[in-house]
């Protein structure tokens, strides 16, 4: 893995498929239990959500797409922020540049950035590294709510960050 990160927005949606590889192989760290459970919905989300005002960023790395982020904005100065990577790029410092470079985005004003104020995102409580990648980007923790969501079938808290 190389170190310089290159974002591509939007998203391609040709690599939808491989993103789709990604959650399934960490579904249980990145999907409650009514998360879509096919491509064909998965791509239909993405495409719902796109057209509502949804941006993404492809991440790539010397040519190879190994992560997404989305994120869409939910007040007038907040954003929701969410992200998958494929194993590849886990434990690498791309993950942590790449989305120093799309919060940069995020919160440079307009009319060359979004204006944001605030990015948030949602996580399961037991997401450490997910945890620990906010600190790193000078995020914190701001509560936890208990039995949020079900995941295999059993209540999960999620944590807000």
């Amino acid at each position: 893995m190389g170190n310089v990160i290159e974002l591509i927005h939007p998203f391609p949606e040709a690599a939808l498929p491989r993103v789709w590889r990604w959650v399934e192989a960490s579904r249980d760290r990145v999907a409650d239990d009514f998360f879509v459970k096919t491509l064909d919905d998965f791509i239909a989300e993405w495409d719902r959500l796109a057209a509502r005002g949804r941006m993404s960023w492809a991440v790539a790395s010397d040519g190879h797409i190994g992560g997404v982020i989305t994120a869409e904005r939910t007040g007038g100065i907040a954003f929701d922020l969410h992200c998958v990577f494929s194993r590849d790029f886990y434990g690498h410092q791309s993950t942590v540049q790449a989305l120093d470079l799309v919060i940069d985005q995020i919160f440079t004003p307009a009319p060359n950035g979004c204006g944001a104020e605030k990015i948030s995102t949602m996580a399961f409580a037991d997401n450490l590294s997910l945890s620990g990648i906010v600190r790193k980007l000078g995020g914190t923790r701001e509560g936890l709510q208990h039995g949020q969501t079900r995941r295999g079938g059993v209540l999960v808290d999620v944590v807000l960050l």
